[in-house]
């Protein structure tokens, strides 16, 4: 369910309506080759064909992107002496190889194309402190412009081409580093860049706890109208592990936001991370991503697929946004007491 610490979003949908395409990797731990071949589904998830695309002793795709006349492929390879180089392939409608290109200064975890047919990466830099990073790409494969995340270490879950003329990044940064002494403490945050690569707006969403390996991140998100966009994401403090999702306007104004958990309350160890979110024809959403319940009973399952549609304005029960602002606070354990504790009867409440 979740190959690669999430990260891995290794199909997409046709922009015709009429199917899938993946990117399936064969792992043999560096022994013998890994090879990716290229799947392609009708819109029942029958196969129609297969075609390897590469190979070599540590490849794997970790995003796919479909436009009408060609399909986009990055992720990590191994070349010879050069380790976690990010690769971008692309390739015609029936896996022609058209081109293949790499980029060693950056880890790349998603990808997005544009209608002028430019190839934006978003990852983090190979670095010892990394930060985001984004590379917008020619069609010939080269670098026209990188830009780096405007904090100190963090990384990019995901990027999106917005409103013709924009590209979304969203992920997040950690602020322990590299003063390592500081609070553990991860932010959800977003950049709105221009196409040649001037930052227009960034976001900062709620913060983790300050503890290490809590989650704050944004991982994907959609434009949703002409002037509003989606983006959803997950937050772990202790005892309350929430997906997040906001609807956000053209300036990176937010306007709502929804939280949802399945097993979020059990336990401070695990987030309720939603990998991946997409519109629906209906107007509203879906989610897909992982969560946590714990399980004490054979075969111990733990981590779980979990999957959340919701309407146009993120109600998994409509009416939702007439309830109010979700409002946060933490740290109110004691506020409320209960007694006498265990009670039978009446029990007073303070």
């Amino acid at each position: 369910i979740e190959i690669f610490g999430g990260y891995a979003d290794p199909i997409a949908s046709l922009p015709s309506g009429n199917g899938f395409v993946a990117a399936q990797t064969t792992f043999s731990g560096g022994i013998a080759l890994d090879t990716v071949f290229l799947v392609r589904f009708n819109p029942n998830g029958d196969t129609l064909w297969t075609k390897r695309i590469i190979s070599d002793s540590l490849v794997y795709v970790r995003k796919t992107h479909a436009t009408a006349n060609h399909y986009y492929f990055t992720g990590l390879y191994h070349a010879g002496a050069v380790y976690n180089s990010a690769f971008l392939l692309r390739t015609d409608t029936f896996a022609n190889v058209q081109l293949t290109h790499f980029y060693p200064q950056i880890e790349t975890l998603s990808l997005t194309v544009d209608d002028a047919g430019y190839a934006y990466l978003a990852g983090r830099q190979n670095s010892v402190y990394p930060k985001g990073m984004l590379l917008k790409i020619d069609t010939l494969g080269n670098t026209v412009w990188s830009s780096l995340q405007d904090r100190p270490i963090g990384t990019w879950f995901g990027v999106k081409s917005m409103f013709n003329d924009k590209v979304l990044c969203l992920g997040g940064w950690n602020e322990s580093y590299p003063e390592y002494w500081l609070p553990n403490i991860n932010t959800m945050y977003l950049s709105m860049y221009d196409v040649d690569g001037n930052l227009l707006w960034d976001y900062e969403g709620l913060r983790s706890r300050d503890s290490g390996g809590m989650f704050g991140q944004f991982t994907d998100g959609y434009q949703d109208t002409d002037s509003t966009f989606i983006a959803a994401g997950a937050i772990q403090q202790l005892f309350w592990n929430r997906a997040v999702i906001y609807r956000f306007n053209a300036d990176g104004d937010s306007l709502w936001r929804r939280d949802y958990a399945h097993f979020g309350n059990l336990s401070a160890l695990y987030p309720e991370v939603p990998w991946d979110i997409e519109p629906t024809s209906d107007g509203g959403m879906v989610l897909t991503g992982t969560t946590y319940n714990l399980d004490s009973i054979p075969p111990y399952s733990n981590q779980n697929m979990w999957i959340l549609k919701l309407d146009s304005l993120g109600c998994l029960v409509p009416g939702c946004q007439y309830v109010g602002i979700n409002e946060l606070a933490y740290g109110l354990e004691d506020a409320l007491t209960a007694w006498p504790n265990p009670g039978h009867g009446q029990i007073n409440l303070t």
